[in-house]
């Protein structure tokens, strides 16, 4: 018997192939996400290194990570199959808010919340590698959870290192390394997860993109003309004063920290980029302290 079909329109699109409402029917019809994956994704190394990860996936248990829970076919073609979340994605949560920027509260708890979901996957050693707000789901509850896996690899392996060869992300949130614009040639994986993470709390403090490159052209561009304005000797600070900036421009006054922050992400040389738990830990840190200072606040007009 045929355990999953096809029942509604198609819900996006991911690395690799579309998503579509699907149905259980080993488990009375419970809605789920069927990602049928192209033709292409099927072939020779990819097909092997799909069905190993899927099953590294499927294994992922974390409230912030929206794991595959199977592989198998539906209508003749190779797919996965995810929980339902079925409140859109993080970039259509921001593309609805428009010019109503996200509280303060607001950017420290969804920033905290990626991050989780990303520690998990590093720590799995694992890397996602096509980490954008179109790849983070938001469910019934409002809380967000990291998907599409199509790009996922492990941080060793030789199997890997053959893919490692490969262009893939998406343009505008892909470190220097992934377009090769780094000369370093030995680097951590993780650190391009870090990268585009910074890109992504970036878009969540002002709902628009910090490089909205399209092709491969663009991206070296952006990324070279955001690198050419800082100094080597001070580059983090000089990135911050250049977030900082383009807060102020979006009416944010309130968040210069986390530009500071955030020129530890995107840093040109990843080996200098905060690692997956300094990330967490420093978001921890503003939130406890903006926590603190609110506290703070309250017993002065209390008393």
């Amino acid at each position: 018997m045929t355990r999953y079909v096809v029942s509604g329109p198609k819900l996006g699109e991911g690395s690799y192939g579309n998503v579509y409402l699907g149905k259980d029917l080993y488990h009375y019809g419970k809605s789920v996400a069927i990602k049928q994956l192209d033709n292409g994704s099927r072939d020779g190394l990819y097909a092997n290194q799909l069905r190993e990860l899927c099953a590294s996936g499927s294994m992922l248990q974390h409230k912030h990570v929206n794991a595959v829970t199977d592989i198998t076919t539906v209508e003749n073609k190779l797919c996965t199959v995810m929980t339902l979340c079925d409140r859109g994605t993080l970039f259509d949560m921001l593309s609805k808010r428009g010019s109503r920027l996200l509280s303060r509260h607001e950017i420290l708890n969804y920033s905290i919340q990626i991050t989780e979901g990303i520690k998990y996957i590093h720590d799995n050693n694992l890397v996602h590698r096509d980490l954008k707000p179109e790849n983070i789901l938001v469910d019934s509850s409002g809380s967000l959870k990291i998907t599409d896996f199509g790009t996922l690899v492990r941080t060793s392996g030789s199997l890997d290192s053959q893919l490692l060869n490969r262009r893939v992300g998406t343009y505008g949130y892909m470190s220097p390394e992934q377009l090769q614009l780094s000369s370093h040639s030995s680097y951590s994986m993780k650190s391009t997860d870090i990268w585009s993470l910074g890109c992504i709390i970036f878009e969540i403090c002002v709902c628009h993109y910090l490089f909205n490159s399209t092709n491969l052209d663009e991206a070296c561009k952006e990324i070279q003309a955001f690198v050419a304005q800082t100094f080597p000797f001070d580059r983090a600070e000089s990135i911050s004063r250049r977030i900082k900036t383009q807060f102020h421009d979006s009416g944010r006054h309130d968040i210069d920290d986390i530009a500071d922050f955030l020129s530890n992400l995107l840093e040109f040389d990843p080996s200098a980029r905060f690692t997956i738990d300094k990330a967490l830990e420093s978001l921890l840190n503003m939130k406890n302290s903006t926590y603190n200072l609110e506290v703070q606040g309250h017993k002065q007009i209390f008393f």
